[in-house]
């Protein structure tokens, strides 16, 4: 499994602006997983004003919105096997 760049993920992540793109990553229980997801949506934020704070001291983990699922999802940087968004397919 060849592996991806973080810091060059991270940035063609922040550069989808709410667009939607495609990651594959292996979740934490060894589990392969796709998810179709956008990064800005205020949407669906909890109305509890101390709900919505995210303490992500952690840079490896990124927090996603879930489009099929309609909720926040979040996976590691390191863990992602393929991105696809903004015309490019990092593998």
């Amino acid at each position: 499994m060849k592996v991806i760049n973080t810091e060059q993920l991270r940035k063609e992540i922040n550069k989808t602006n709410a667009s939607l793109f495609r990651v594959s990553f292996v979740k934490a229980n060894g589990e392969h997983r796709t998810m179709y997801c956008k990064t800005q949506i205020k949407r669906f934020l909890s109305k509890k004003p101390n709900k919505r704070i995210v303490k992500n001291a952690n840079q490896d983990i990124v927090r996603v919105f879930d489009c099929q699922s309609k909720s926040y999802k979040s996976f590691k940087l390191s863990s992602v096997t393929e991105f696809v968004g903004n015309n490019k397919v990092l593998k």
